[in-house]
């Protein structure tokens, strides 16, 4: 599925946009979880002004989205 101008894997795409609402509605210790739990899957979450950067380390090369 195209997504954000890339790929990202439904599964991952599900778990970020929980973390965008669980930041949303203040739930810091749901979000950092769901960060955690992205990160073990080799997803990096950087939050920034623009929104969310996902980097996705795809056998040592980074792919880089924005959601």
């Amino acid at each position: 599925q195209k997504t954000y101008g890339g790929e990202l894997d439904e599964e991952i795409l599900k778990l970020i946009r929980q973390r965008q609402t669980a930041r949303k509605d203040k739930d810091w210790a749901l979000a950092d979880r769901i960060r955690d739990e992205l990160k073990e899957k080799g997803v990096e979450i950087q939050d920034t002004q623009k929104g969310v950067k996902v980097l996705v380390d795809n056998k040592g090369t980074k792919k880089v989205y924005t959601v």
